[in-house]
């Protein structure tokens, strides 16, 4: 499909959703990382166990949004050292999602946080106050772009990269 980017950028994308994630794939996780789920992760995982967004089709390298698998999730916790407090849900080229595990435990609706891959381990990132399903919902609709930081740009500090 086409899609229209930041400052009218037309790109053509695809779409892949994996096999779903099975109860004791989910089981052994929640064991084995102590990460508590939240409901609308789980429930995506339940039905695509990750998934690539907007793969660029033409050839120019764009990177892709990756919603991570079960197996990702690990990965890149170990890959970037975080704490135990956060794990990764999903990256787009030095951008990382990330789950603040304590938030999800209290029952706060609010636990996702923006981060770079650069970051210390210590650092949480930006907290996004967004759930996995407000995530999911407005990437889709804003068409991958990091639409979080939409408030922070107004007609004073915005300049067109023309």
């Amino acid at each position: 499909m086409e899609i229209q980017r930041t400052l009218g950028f037309i790109q053509k994308c695809s779409f892949s959703f994996y096999k779903p994630a099975n109860q004791e794939e989910i089981a052994k996780f929640v064991i084995e990382t102590g990460f508590t789920l939240p409901s609308g992760y789980l429930d995506f995982l339940q039905i695509h166990n990750g998934a690539l967004l907007f793969q660029d089709e033409s050839g120019k390298g764009n990177p892709s949004w990756i919603i991570f698998g079960l197996d990702d999730v690990t990965d890149y916790h170990e890959q970037y050292h975080l704490t135990e407090k956060m794990y990764p849900i999903a990256k787009y080229d030095q951008t990382l999602i990330c789950v603040d595990n304590q938030a999800v435990i209290d029952g706060r609706e609010d636990y996702l946080f923006d981060r770079s891959i650069y970051d210390s381990p210590e650092n949480e990132g930006e907290n996004m106050h967004l759930n996995f399903e407000l995530y999911l919902d407005r990437l889709i609709v804003s068409q991958g772009d990091h639409f979080w930081f939409w408030n922070t740009l107004n007609a004073h500090n915005f300049k067109s990269e023309q």
